[in-house]
């Protein structure tokens, strides 16, 4: 999937927190033929924060995702409300060709363009501090611990999905 992501032309269900920082980790990357092109976000609150950066990026924006779903040329379709009934929805009007990516697969997607972003910033910083190995190094240390702190915060993730289906189980 994530090979063919920067290439894609994606739309974004749910224009919260979780979409205003995935927008922001597309847009890190400078250039638009190494990102995928964002061609729509819906959201029913038309006041949040996700909607109104991808406002700011002249990204087309609705409150019916139905209508996002109908826009021609669509590759995927990124589901971060975290809500199933929603999911299945999607699922059964999305055109056949079109990949859904649900909330839970979605954090690999974030996760690797904040990584990315992380990694252009790290980049530029060296540039910057051309001639100072110690600032290389620390620039080097910074992007190792955001690197590793995705990393714990993707185990407790799965820890907590897992106890919570064990909780589940043992209840039925």
């Amino acid at each position: 999937m994530i090979t063919n992501i920067e290439n894609s032309k994606i739309a974004i269900i749910g224009g919260g927190k979780r979409c205003k920082a995935l927008l922001k980790a597309v847009f890190a990357e400078k250039s638009p033929g190494k990102r995928p092109e964002i061609i729509g976000v819906a959201e029913i609150d038309q006041e949040a924060e996700g909607l109104e950066y991808a406002r700011e990026k002249s990204i087309f924006t609705t409150d019916d995702y139905r209508e996002l779903l109908s826009l021609k040329d669509i590759d995927m379709v990124v589901e971060l409300t975290e809500d199933n009934w929603l999911k299945e929805s999607i699922k059964e009007l999305k055109p056949s060709w079109v990949l859904l990516v649900d909330h839970y697969e979605a954090r690999s997607v974030m996760d690797y363009f904040q990584i990315k972003a992380k990694k252009i910033g790290t980049l530029e910083k060296i540039r910057d501090a051309e001639g100072d190995p110690d600032a290389a190094s620390r620039f080097f240390e910074d992007f190792y611990d955001f690197v590793r702190k995705k990393n714990r915060d993707r185990d407790a993730y799965a820890r907590d999905i897992r106890e919570k289906l064990e909780s589940e189980e043992w209840n039925l």
